[in-house]
């Protein structure tokens, strides 16, 4: 018995060994080539983030971005690159221009990011309103929040080192 569990067991190593596919190390190498001395991935990442700029959802970076990209998959030889529709999100959103000073009790610029998609204020007219700091670590923690920041200047908590 022994012996014909031995035998069986080198049969399946010798078809499973068989059955294994050749690697082509020629290949191989013009594949790993081609990714190390040709590649073009900081050229597409330049393009994608410094020349085309933020790319939130319908905005205006999004689409140079989408547009280039096209543009680039038709010039690498795609047939019919073309951008299609995707359904329905809403408004575009593109920061123009953010700035935030404390003038009381003396003058202090301060460095804003607004959040994506938040309104406008009434251009460049001073905003004098209640500052709220909110230190929440997660959605749980902001539920204390709810229903009390309409009307007042939200500032969020960072750690982030600048």
């Amino acid at each position: 018995m022994r012996k014909l569990f031995c035998l069986l067991l080198l049969f399946c190593l010798v078809i499973d060994a068989s059955a294994q596919e050749k690697m082509d190390l020629v290949v191989i190498q013009r594949i790993r080539e081609e990714g190390t001395k040709n590649s073009k991935v900081m050229d597409i990442a330049f393009h994608l983030t410094d020349v085309n700029g933020p790319r939130l959802t319908t905005s205006p970076g999004f689409m140079n971005a989408a547009n280039w990209a096209k543009d680039e998959l038709a010039k690498n030889g795609l047939m019919n690159a073309k951008l299609e529709p995707w359904g329905e999100f809403g408004k575009g959103w593109q920061q123009e221009r953010c700035y935030l000073a404390m003038v009381k009790p003396y003058y202090v610029p301060l460095i804003a990011i607004p959040r994506a998609w938040t309104g406008s204020t009434p251009g460049k007219k001073m905003i004098t309103e209640e500052i709220v700091l909110i230190k929440a670590k997660d959605t749980t923690e902001l539920l204390q929040y709810s229903g009390k920041l309409k009307g007042k200047i939200v500032m969020v908590w960072s750690t982030a080192v600048l």
